[in-house]
């Protein structure tokens, strides 16, 4: 179907609204080699320091892994380096590291994890990773201090080696090689024999695991009363970790409208739930155990009630640094969260953080522009069929919203994509002029071959942008 929709925008005598595009931000990778450096001795120094003979080949291998396995990934760009965001962090970081002088020659070194997943770790090696997508939740600074002194405390009491060793132990034992050499002698129930082991060793790590979290937040809780931030800020963050379940799904889109035109009505069938029954069937009462076992932040009505009992300084600063710079680099955050889901080609996220993030910001043409560019992307691959590729088969595990939109993009025929994705990034064309949301214009038009719209987008593009980025690209 062709849709001469511009032909009609452009007759209309519209002033432009006041628009914003948000600019991804750029790595700055000089210091890169020093920081692989700092990673690879850092090894070293682990390895030299195995003191387990019985095992000091597989924690050497493990621990090789570990440092290989980082250094691919900064390679691999999944981390922040040197951006705005980095520099307010760090300056977080530094003035934990300053107040605790215990600290001073430990050698940790902090990163930014581009993660969409609301969670930070201690790697055990000195490395810290907060990830962008808790920076986007949290609602102060003293609350990201409090979770980069925690993290800290899991380095410095060696939580994630001990974790390590005791793997390798469970898994070495007497007892679990005798259960694998029965589990293969026997004739039935194999799979559920060995399914049970393997949640028994993961059970019994967990319980671990939980007081190490008690401990980390005791000793974090130390380090953060020792600076100027507040450590009341401390249990509103536990209480953020607790309910982020709940705030993703707080926020409900509503697709029959943002994806209803009249040249092209939404189809109720698109969203047919018939088979999503799974999302609603009763759970076992060990598979409910084994749920809250697993779960990214277990425990923390407990950890908070444990840290209640902890004596709190009286006017202590929330902020140290601007309260107005914490929220930009919050919303910096939350883009970036869509630039490396963007980028990673998980583009059914993308869209689908980007459509949440068009409710706060709707006059942002680089959010219209990321879900057109996904969607054409994901249109090209259906007729490969490799939509794998880019949107994940539905899942339970989903929030009922990111179910929905990942159950409609692969009901859409590619006719659908086409038709929907130029109808969606078009309606925007008297607000957005940006070089990359007309470009954007233009490969929508084209893919649904409306050859007149793409002609006029790409006149006005030369005529805005002769030596654009995009001038060579037109098709």
């Amino acid at each position: 179907m062709r849709i001469f929709i511009l032909v009609n925008v452009l007759l209309l005598n519209t002033l432009l609204l006041t628009a914003q595009t948000y600019i991804p931000l750029s790595n700055d990778t000089n210091g890169l080699y020093q920081l692989k450096r700092q990673i690879i001795k850092s090894k070293e120094a682990e390895i030299k320091s195995i003191t387990d003979l019985k095992n000091k080949e597989a924690l050497q291998k493990i621990y090789t892994e570990r440092a290989d396995d980082l250094i691919k990934a900064l390679d691999s760009n999944c981390y922040l380096l040197r951006t705005p965001l980095n520099l307010y962090v760090n300056t977080i970081f530094n003035e934990i590291i300053k107040s605790n002088p215990s600290l001073k020659d430990r050698n940790i070194r902090l990163l930014i994890n581009r993660d969409a997943e609301a969670n930070a770790l201690s790697r055990g090696d000195g490395t810290i990773e907060i990830n962008i997508g808790l920076i986007a939740r949290l609602n102060n600074e003293s609350q990201l201090a409090f979770i980069i002194c925690h993290e800290i405390s899991h380095y410095i009491l060696n939580h994630s080696n001990e974790d390590i060793q005791k793997t390798i132990s469970d898994y070495q034992s007497t007892a679990t090689k005798d259960e694998i050499n029965s589990i293969a002698k026997s004739k039935y129930n194999q799979n559920t024999r060995l399914q049970n082991l393997l949640t028994d060793i993961t059970l019994r790590h967990r319980k671990i695991s939980r007081q190490h979290e008690k401990e980390a937040d005791s000793l974090g809780f130390l380090y953060l009363s020792n600076t100027i931030y507040s450590e009341a800020e401390a249990l509103t963050a536990l209480d953020i970790l607790d309910h982020i379940e709940d705030e993703q799904n707080k926020i409900q889109i509503d697709y029959s409208k943002v994806f209803n035109f009249p040249q092209y009505p939404f189809k109720s069938e698109w969203l047919d739930k018939s088979d999503m029954l799974v999302m609603v069937q009763k759970k076992t009462t060990s598979e409910i155990l084994l749920e809250d076992s697993l779960k990214t932040h277990p425990d923390c009505k407990i950890r908070i009630v444990y840290l209640k009992a902890s004596p709190v300084q009286p006017n202590k600063k929330i902020f140290f640094q601007n309260e107005d710079l914490f929220f930009e680099m919050k919303k910096i955050s939350k883009y970036e969260v869509i630039e490396y889901a963007f980028y990673s080609k998980r583009l059914s996220y993308c869209i689908y953080e980007s459509l949440k993030l068009q409710m706060e910001f709707p006059d942002d043409s680089y959010l219209v522009s990321k879900i057109g560019k996904s969607l054409n992307i994901i249109n090209f691959a259906k007729a490969k069929h490799e939509v794998g590729l880019y949107v994940p088969l539905v899942s339970s595990s989903y929030n009922l919203n990111y179910y929905d939109l990942t159950h409609l993009i692969r009901e859409w025929r590619s006719t659908d994509i086409t038709n929907i994705n130029m109808l969606f990034v078009l309606q925007y064309y008297n607000k957005f002029k940006d070089e990359e949301f007309l470009y954007t214009s233009y490969q929508v038009a084209k893919a649904n071959n409306d050859l007149e719209t793409s002609d006029i987008i790409h006149n006005e593009y030369l005529n805005k942008y002769p030596n654009g980025s995009y001038k060579e690209k037109f098709y």
